[in-house]
């Protein structure tokens, strides 16, 4: 059965090595795939309306357009993404919450504000869509200082999540988003706050809201909150975009503009970010005439979801390949930790992939244990790296014992047992000539006795 099965395995390797893309050793390169990427699906700087731009693919994990993604960068309003990932994770939507005086206090009265009043009370949902939605400063310190206890506090709590979070270029100094030369972010930290937004329950259904009424209250009537993302909007026919699922925007001291979207498009998921657009005016200088940010997102997701879709490239317990081990008494079989899936154009044929392994030159050496980790597959297309995975061990690999030492030990041991055998004969036919020895010398003394008494008896 041993001999079978891996008769079997042999063959299997060679029927993947037929079925699959082309297979190649080589050095590795750093963060191929994930948020840490160092290269995008599309080339070069598309978007030239935008101090920074892009595209991420989340069902994935693929970088598909990037650029300035480092550069440090004033986020306005997308603060108040991190400020809904804590209320979501630390509050409950159905709790009340009385605005404070303190809580007012803190946020400069001229800006964009949902009117709350100090000693009315609102559900914490209700908050969040003056939040996010109607993009209301008051709301965010109400929030925070419910939240946090103080609005410091919570701006503390800010800085910790995003630092869980791997953002290492990002500083918050306040819930809301007003302009501060301390606080900071970039697309790629971006990004990763959006990634842990949408993990977020309840965060999706009030990131794509277009409206949303505010019940009255003790102290005011009903307010409507309107989204000021018309990428969502299908009354506004000049940037309407049915792919974009969701939004925020963002307008810094300079008047450019950020938007950040989630979008869909057949299997794909992507979130999508454009920092610092430029938009244009009428002759007074005040009236917009093109709101910047809106046509940029729809020209990334045209460059992106519109021309590539997911492929599964690699599946867990895939065999990719065989290698020989010193001293083992069969071949490693690697296969992939885990199933894989990357993001190609759609006209592509997937056999122009191309598989590189990170043990170029290693040896291996038994013993193996099935299951250990035995190094990296990187999936390329052309010159662009798509995705890695850890490769581990299908087998286990046992030190073999060469067949000359198995001759060699099955005579020394046929020997060993022949020795023993007669050593113990020998015991046994010993011990058992002095029971016969004994037994003897006993007789004749019992017989030499009677003799003597024979003659006793005829001298009298």
């Amino acid at each position: 059965m041993k001999k079978f099965g891996i008769i079997f395995l042999i063959f299997w390797v060679f029927i993947s090595a037929t079925c699959l893309p082309v297979f190649a050793q080589a050095d590795l390169s750093v963060n191929c795939s994930g948020i840490e990427a160092q290269s995008a699906v599309v080339d070069g700087a598309p978007i030239t309306n935008a101090s920074a731009a892009i595209v991420y693919e989340l069902n994935s994990d693929t970088m598909m357009l990037a650029q300035n993604i480092d550069e440090r960068i004033y986020p306005a309003s997308f603060v108040k993404i991190m400020s809904a990932i804590l209320a979501l994770e630390k509050g409950d939507l159905e709790e009340k919450v009385t605005v404070t005086a303190t809580a007012l206090g803190s946020v400069s009265s001229s800006s964009s504000s949902a009117k709350l009043v100090a000693g009315e009370t609102l559900k914490l949902c209700d908050l969040l869509y003056c939040m996010l939605t109607g993009s209301a400063n008051d709301a965010a310190a109400v929030i925070a200082e419910h939240i946090g206890g103080t609005v410091q506090n919570f701006v503390a709590l800010m800085n910790a999540r995003a630092a869980e979070l791997g953002c290492s270029n990002t500083n918050f100094v306040d819930p809301h988003g007003l302009q501060s030369r301390n606080q900071y972010t970039t697309a790629r930290d971006m990004v990763r706050i959006m990634k842990a937004a949408r993990r977020t329950e309840g965060f999706t259904e009030i990131f794509g809201a277009l409206t949303y009424t505010v019940p009255a209250t003790e102290k005011s009537a009903e307010r409507v909150m309107k989204s000021s993302n018309y990428l969502i909007d299908p009354r506004q026919e000049a940037y309407y975009d049915r792919r974009v699922s969701g939004g925020r925007t963002g307008v810094a001291a300079d008047r450019t503009r950020h938007v950040a979207v989630t979008a869909e498009s057949g299997n794909m998921e992507v979130v999508a970010i454009v920092f610092g657009s430029q938009s244009q005016y009428a002759a007074d200088n005040y009236t917009f005439e093109v709101y910047g940010g809106f046509k940029e997102i729809s020209q990334m997701l045209s460059l992106t979801i519109s021309k590539y879709a997911i492929g599964q490239v690699l599946y867990e317990g895939q065999i990719v390949a065989q290698r020989p081990v010193i001293n083992g008494d069969n071949d490693l079989v690697l296969v992939p930790s885990e199933t894989q899936t990357v993001v190609v154009p759609k006209d592509v044929d997937m056999n122009e992939l191309t598989y590189r392994f990170d043990d170029e030159g290693k040896t291996y050496t038994a013993p193996i244990q099935s299951g250990s980790k035995q190094g990296k597959l990187e999936v390329w297309y052309g010159g662009k790296c798509l995705a890695e995975v850890e490769l581990l061990a299908a087998n286990r690999v046992m030190v073999s014992v060469p067949k000359e030492v198995n001759r060699n030990l099955t005579d020394s041991t046929l020997v060993t047992v022949i020795v023993v055998i007669i050593t113990v004969l020998a015991v046994v036919i010993g011990i058992f000539g002095m029971i016969i020895h004994r037994r003897n010398v006993r007789y004749r003394k019992r017989a030499a006795a009677r003799q003597r008494q024979r003659e006793r008896e005829r001298n009298r």
